[in-house]
């Protein structure tokens, strides 16, 4: 859609929808403010910013829903956003993925502070990037995520300085941090920081692949209760390369890789 929303504000509503999303933009959203919000009900996404989302912030919103029909029931979405901060979110119930970005690069985006816990038969991650550039991930509490608590998952595309630290993510299955890069060596992840996540009873800790330039994994700390035969810590740097892998922490778990360990 070939239009331009500036300085737009939404705030301080209870939005209830029985067929579609919350709130959407299509066009060009430039200098925005998506806050305190409540949806109860959500079908579809609760938030989606489809045009190019810029200068904005998604903060303080509260999201919960039983209606599981199909993959778009999704709490806040987003594609080609540009320095936007999305903030101490609260999104529950039975999503597909609490907040995902794909399709087009995002840039300079923060995810701190946010709840996901979800759960029903189409619950899959928690925060989902195909690729983008100058992203943190911080602070953040998943529960109960399938698939992926945190992932970033382009292998053909730039992912460059990510930033995954402070996040607690717990009682899921799958891998709760990863991020996933193919043979291509101009694109796939490079400068990736994960640092100082606590990750609980998931089937795989961290699964790192072809990470380039100036990668770490540091101070993770990864447990399970009961024993697993499978390694806490996969991670494979793209030929030529290294990674810095230091001061993790993990019980429960067979040992970590040999490029990571502990």
């Amino acid at each position: 859609m070939q239009f331009t929303v500036r300085d737009f504000k939404l705030h301080d509503v209870t939005i209830t929808t029985l067929s579609m999303n919350g709130y959407t933009n299509s066009g060009v959203l430039d200098g925005f403010a998506v806050q305190h919000l409540t949806m109860n009900e959500v079908p579809k996404e609760a938030i989606y910013l489809a045009g190019h989302p810029s200068n904005g912030i998604i903060s303080d919103n509260q999201f919960s829903t039983d209606i599981a029909p199909s993959k778009s029931n999704i709490g806040i979405a987003g594609k080609s956003m540009d320095h936007v901060k999305i903030l101490r979110n609260r999104i529950a119930g039975t999503f597909y993925i609490c907040i995902e970005a794909s399709e087009f690069a995002q840039t300079n985006v923060l995810v701190d502070g946010n709840s996901c816990s979800i759960n029903g038969p189409y619950a899959r991650d928690g925060i989902y990037f195909d690729h983008g550039r100058d992203i943190t991930i911080s602070n953040n509490t998943i529960e109960g995520a399938r698939t992926f608590g945190i992932t970033f998952r382009g292998p053909d595309r730039d992912i460059t300085g990510i930033v995954i630290t402070h996040n607690i993510i717990r009682n899921g299955r799958g891998v709760a941090i990863s991020v996933m890069g193919g043979d291509d060596p101009e694109n796939g992840p490079r400068d990736i920081q994960i640092t100082d996540n606590t990750l609980v009873d998931h089937d795989h800790g961290i699964e790192a692949l072809n990470l380039k330039g100036n990668s770490t994994i540091a101070r993770n700390r990864i447990s399970a209760q009961s024993p697993k035969s499978v390694k806490a810590i996969v991670v494979k740097a793209f030929p030529g390369e290294t990674v810095a892998c230091r001061g993790n922490s993990v019980q429960n778990y067979a040992a970590a890789s040999p490029d990571c360990a502990y």
